[in-house]
């Protein structure tokens, strides 16, 4: 309670931007949200733990990063959100092929702290048929919440892996 002592930012700040952040996300109080820490910057406080608890959203709380223990909460906890950097997507993309990893509870998938190389993102996604959303900031609030969306020209015979009948999207220049 009161203001926040490791943040140079009063706590309606911090509530304003986990809300507005929550709105972008669509983060339900239904949702079981898993993060891996640290912890250390605002970004991470407000959306790994001051989100999910002003939604009323169960929070699973790892403390630190082991892709297998990572699945295995993913599937004990039926975790529907994900919130991880890139480098987290990569490792669980590059699970050894006989490995199983049931990611099938989660709905949304959030890459934050970096850039998500494409790379990356085809990789999750061949792996778990999951895309990854990625938020544009400017001065440290979320401006944007981009979903990749391939072309129907991006591969040739390949669309359906893509788009299904009726899909629709918006875009942004």
């Amino acid at each position: 309670t009161g203001e926040p002592v490791i943040f140079p930012r009063s706590a309606e700040a911090l509530y304003q931007r986990a809300r507005l952040g929550a709105i972008a996300w669509e983060i339900k109080s239904t949702d079981t949200l898993i993060s891996t820490g640290p912890f250390t910057s605002g970004a991470n406080t407000n959306y790994h733990l001051v989100l999910p608890v002003i939604q009323g959203a169960t929070i699973v709380v790892l403390e630190n990063f082991q892709r297998r223990k990572l699945v295995d909460a993913i599937e004990r906890e039926r975790a529907t959100v994900l919130f991880a950097a890139p480098m987290v997507f990569d490792v669980l993309a590059r699970l050894p092929a006989g490995y199983h990893a049931d990611l099938s509870s989660l709905r949304r998938c959030i890459s934050g702290g970096t850039h998500l190389p494409q790379a990356i993102y085809d990789g999750f996604f061949q792996r778990f048929c999951l895309r990854i959303a990625q938020g544009y900031w400017s001065r440290g609030r979320l401006v944007h919440v981009h979903r990749k969306v391939y072309l129907p020209t991006y591969g040739i015979f390949d669309d359906g892996r893509f788009f299904g009948a009726g899909d629709r999207f918006d875009v942004f220049t």
